[in-house]
């Protein structure tokens, strides 16, 4: 059968099927579609041989008419043989092509048409790798001096693959003057660039601007154009850019070439995002298994199959990479489907003595390395040798291999090496001096003063290791330097995070990883010189699509690190609309308690089951603060039961702060005078002492902790060793565990946990701001807590506030506003008026801005107007005063409230010998307050206004507090 009436069956029986099987519209437009493929197969098939039988004989021997055919005849060719390199079908373009051209005609047709066919061969011998056979078809066509567009474009390409620009520059003005588009010139430059490995230049070519987010106008629709921004993205690994310019190139372009930079890109985003193949996290190992899984489709293996040979082995390095950083026995699987003939391909051996590295083989691939080294003398491949000599403790080896290296890299890597295996075999002093001189020669020996602090580290000098990675940062060339990265990672690693910071600054404008990466330790408490540094890049990146539950909890911290604590909040009930993890819920809880809030009770439904006893404390602290004080304490109990024997400073000052003295309706029994079901016993046997603890709260029994806490062990009631204690009196005998004890004490259990929690603490944590102690009574530990001074700051918790306030000891004023439910002006007035207590304000100049001017706090504005100096302060001062604006509109408010009689009402606060009373509301009452409020808003008027992310209450929160003793 011949290949016209096979096309022709073919036909038929895709119009016989659809007809059967597919509505009437949906079968005409697959018709439609069917034929006309086969109808165009075969008119190109006729084409070609049509051409054949043409070019048979001598063109002068044909007839016009056939001499008018050639042109489109060549033309269809010429569609033909673009299809053919779509489909990678390289040897039969080849073959069509020499057939051509062996025949007599071939010579005496146009020049032109002779060109365009020599320069299709000439490009598939170029993808082919065989750069010879192009170079003298290209000399050919140059020699000729005969150009089309078509001729044009394959020299432009030929040009960039070779880096002729002279050439290049030539041709692309012959092919402007061709007529050439604008947009197609810009496209023949970057490939140019890009083959020059000039990405930046691609992308300044096609890009809008500098940002690179978007591409210009013209190039919208060109799938080329996307698909060279997304490839210059990827190489310089700005993987997050080029994912949308790749998905659109595909989009625009359904190829496997497309496809597999798509997929690329997503794996090295994982690979490179990690300095070492162990750091992947499991949802980053799931992407690289999607990766893999398209990788190896049979589409793409048969694809890349048909592809030259050194796009082939790139293909099956790539994939066996990717695959590697999954896990070591997926990359030695992959490796073992890779075909045999590409196994001994220096890139699949290289990437296959990696394998073998991470699977322990080390001498292995140290034999493949060297005698792939020794065939290709390729640079890259020296830092792997030393490191494989070094992974089998050879480094006598090493050292002997190092003097064969004639050349060395400027940052200093190759010679780290050296010196690391110089290290194993030498003493210290004489390392550095072998380092100094590998120091002289080296540019910029980075590398060196790492291992130099490394080796330092290892023998615990840390302060000569300091000193060592201290030259890292004067030593990096550029702020470019990508490795900063790796570098900061690896002094993260060793708890250098200052120098880590320090590496990472100049980089930062580069690189949104460092960003991350330096944001995440900058917001820390000790390290307040960067947190300016770390909230403006907050504030550039929380408001993006990306990581958006990490940047919103870097603004907590750096909040609440900064003591702005509303802020803290408010970014924090964010978080917790995206992450309901007990970890978020334990930190708005533990805020919400600390600015004195009591929307709580969500919160401590969620945290009281929990097993974290910080978890299980703040809960308790939740019911504390709501009134419940029964309930706080049962869970205080708990908390300590799941803590364990473990000493826990924050927890024992919180249990204290919870159990400290006796709550309304709940009498306190400190000594019992029989066991019951919930107490704790001090048995006194001829040598020893020992508390066990009875208790009928599954709860407090923690296998995990051996059912112990508070160094007592505890038994469930009906537990047969401690079931006939129960009913027994003090000073009885009795039998426990097998031994004779008398019962020398019996205490309630939070007595017991209570004793023990003053003592432990007292002890191990001598001078805490938490309390100091004045008297502690053994035989009644709670009635001596009473005489605990707290001292006058928010400690950590909010119940060490409440404490103050209930035993009258000094309190921010802000702290005692929100206790009675008034504003700063009626507090400061109830507390002027009751003797000798004390309270804080905030301190006038609270924050340092670099005009070095003044900030005015709420506090310090109301109490310079109750004693009649605000305006008199204010223009003398002036020029050195600021308010925030917030500031101003908190009074503002004030006034605008009066207007309601409710909250007017509720503003009239006064005391009567020392007692806090309610005033009679009267309009008179009124007019005087709004007076008294529209004059500090008159006075603020000639201040001038800053704005910043804080609220006008916690700038007495975080001041550092002026002592007033009322009087």
């Amino acid at each position: 059968m011949s290949k016209k009436t096979f096309i022709k069956k073919v036909c038929d029986n895709i119009v016989h099927g659809l007809i059967l099987v597919l509505p009437k519209g949906a079968a005409i437009h697959k018709l439609l579609f069917s034929v006309k493929d086969a109808r165009e197969s075969t008119e190109k098939e006729d084409a070609y041989q049509e051409l054949m039988k043409k070019l048979e004989s001598k063109v002068e021997q044909l007839s016009s008419i056939d001499k008018e055919m050639i042109v489109p005849l060549f033309n269809t060719l010429f569609e033909w043989i673009k299809e053919k390199k779509s489909d990678l079908e390289y040897n039969q373009i080849l073959c069509r092509i020499e057939s051509l051209k062996s025949l007599p005609g071939f010579k005496g047709i146009n020049v032109v048409l002779q060109n365009e066919l020599l320069s299709y061969e000439a490009e598939v011998n170029l993808r082919l790798g065989n750069q010879k056979v192009a170079q003298e078809l290209s000399e050919q066509i140059l020699s000729k001096q005969r150009y089309s567009i078509r001729i044009c474009d394959y020299l432009l390409y030929y040009a960039s693959i070779i880096k002729n620009k002279p050439l290049f520059e030539d041709i692309l003005l012959k092919y402007q003057s061709l007529g050439a588009t604008t947009e197609k010139i810009t496209l023949k430059e970057v490939i140019w660039q890009y083959m020059s490995g000039n990405n930046k230049a691609v992308l300044n070519l096609l890009c809008q601007n500098d940002s690179y987010t978007s591409i210009k106008e013209e190039f919208i629709e060109s799938s080329n154009a996307n698909f060279f921004v997304g490839l210059a993205l990827f190489h310089l690994k700005k993987y997050d850019l080029a994912k949308q310019y790749l998905k659109n190139a595909y989009e625009k372009e359904k190829t496997y070439i497309h496809k597999y930079y798509q997929l690329l890109n997503e794996a090295f985003e994982v690979i490179d995002r990690r300095s070492a193949k162990f750091l992947i996290t499991e949802s980053e190992r799931k992407i690289l298994i999607s990766v893999l899984k398209e990788l190896s489709s049979d589409g793409c293996v048969e694809y890349f199959g048909k592809e030259p040979s050194q796009l082939k082995e790139e293909y099956w390095h790539l994939r066996i990479t990717v695959a590697l950083h999954i896990d070591d026995k997926v990359g030695l699987d992959e490796y073992q489907k890779c075909p045999e003939e590409l196994k001994n391909s220096p890139g699949v051996k290289g990437i296959y003595a990696d394998i073998l590295s991470f699977n322990d083989k080390s001498e292995e691939a140290n034999k493949i390395l060297l005698e792939l080294y020794s065939v290709t003398n390729d640079f890259r491949f020296i830092t792997k040798i030393l490191n494989t000599y070094l992974q089998s403790a050879k480094y006598e080896e090493a050292l002997t291999f190092s003097g064969s290296i004639k050349k060395f890299d400027d940052e200093g890597i190759i010679y780290s090496l050296i010196i690391e295996a110089y290290a194993k075999l030498n003493e210290i002093e004489k390392v550095v001096e072998f380092a100094k001189e590998k120091i002289a020669s080296c540019k910029y020996p980075i590398y060196i003063y790492l291992v130099l602090g490394d080796i330092y580290f290892a023998t615990g000098d840390f302060s000569e290791a300091n000193k060592w990675y201290s030259k890292i940062i004067t030593a990096i060339p550029t702020e470019d330097y990508e490795p900063r990265i790796l570098f900061a990672k690896h002094l993260r690693t060793r708890n250098r995070i200052d120098l880590c910071l320090q590496i990472l600054q100049p980089y930062l404008k580069y690189s949104y990883e460092a960003q991350k990466l330096f944001v995440y330790d900058a917001v820390k408490p000790e390290n307040e010189k960067y947190f300016g540094e770390a909230d403006e890049i907050i504030k550039k990146n929380i408001t993006g699509d990306s990581d958006e539950i990490f940047w919103i909890s870097c603004k907590v911290e750096l909040a609440f690190n900064r003591k702005r604590y509303h802020t803290s909040q408010e970014y924090l009930k964010k978080l917790y609309k995206l992450d309901k993890r007990s970890e978020i819920v334990f930190r708005l809880a533990y805020l919400e308690l600390l600015l004195g809030g009591k929307d709580v009770v969500e919160l401590m439904y969620k945290l009281e089951n929990e097993i974290n006893p910080d978890f299980v404390m703040i809960a308790a602290n939740c019911y504390y603060a709501l009134g419940d004080y029964e309930r706080a304490e049962n869970l205080s109990l708990k908390s300590m039961a799941l803590n364990g024997n473990n000493f826990n400073e924050h927890l024992y000052a919180q249990f204290i702060g919870i159990n400290v003295a006796p709550k309304p309706g709940m009498p306190e029994i400190t000594e019992l005078d029989e066991v019951l079901n919930d107490c704790t016993i001090l048995l006194e046997s001829d040598s020893q002492q020992v508390w066990i603890g009875i208790t009928s709260r599954s709860e407090l029994l923690v296998k995990d902790n051996q059912y112990k806490f508070a160094d007592i062990k505890f038994f469930f009631r009906t537990d047969e060793s401690v079931i006939h204690l129960i009913g027994t009196k003090k000073n009885e005998l009795v039998v426990f565990d097998k031994v004779n004890w008398r019962i020398k004490e019996i205490w309630g259990i939070k007595t017991k946990v209570f004793n023990h929690c003053i003592l432990e603490y007292t002890s191990k944590v001598p001078n805490s701001k938490f309390l100091q102690l004045v008297e502690l009574k053994e035989d009644n530990p709670i009635e001596s807590m009473m005489h605990f001074l707290v001292e006058s700051e928010i400690y950590e918790n909010q119940i060490l506030a409440d404490y103050n306030f209930r035993n009258g000891v000094g309190l921010p004023l802000k702290q005692f506003a929100v206790r009675t439910g008034k504003n700063i002006i009626d507090t400061l007035l109830y507390l002027l008026n009751k003797p000798n207590q004390s309270f804080f304000t905030g301190e006038l100049n609270l924050i340092s801005f670099e005009e070095r001017k003044i900030l005015l706090s709420p506090s310090s504005i109301s109490l310079l107007s109750l004693i009649g100096v605000l305006d008199f302060f204010i223009s003398t001062y002036c020029d050195q005063l600021l308010v925030l604006e917030s500031t101003k509109k908190y009074f503002i408010d004030i006034v605008d409230k009066m207007n309601t009689k409710e909250f007017a009402v509720s503003m009239s606060v006064g005391t009567d010998q020392g007692r806090f009373i309610r005033t009679e509301y009267t309009e008179d009452f009124k007019r005087k307050r709004t007076k008294f409020f529209n004059e500090i808003i008159q006075a603020l008027s000639k201040v001038a206004v800053t704005i910043m992310e804080l609220r006008p209450e916690e700038l007495d929160e975080m001041s550092k507090y002026i002592a007033l003793i009322s009087r």
